[in-house]
């Protein structure tokens, strides 16, 4: 799941252009607490979070090249 705050990208957005790339995942819209409760204090925080709610990993600002990104989007489906 992708989560984004903030009013520039909706929920439409997002489930769009994960339709058109084939991206499977479900996009959700947060409340605003929940940028406070995981601490994000960065525009550019990344935060993978297992089903169970397990925080998997965090990151800030900076990339990752698509195979690190594959997988630790892979390890958070698999559980």
């Amino acid at each position: 799941m992708a989560v984004g705050f903030g009013s520039s990208q909706t929920v439409e957005t997002l489930t769009g252009h994960q339709q058109t790339r084939g991206y499977v995942g479900t996009f959700a819209e947060a409340p605003d607490r929940m940028a406070r409760d995981f601490n994000v204090r960065t525009q550019s925080t990344k935060i993978g979070v297992s089903a169970d709610g397990v925080v998997q990993f965090r990151e800030g600002y900076g990339s990752s090249n698509p195979e690190v990104w594959r997988a630790r989007l892979n390890a958070l489906v698999s559980g």
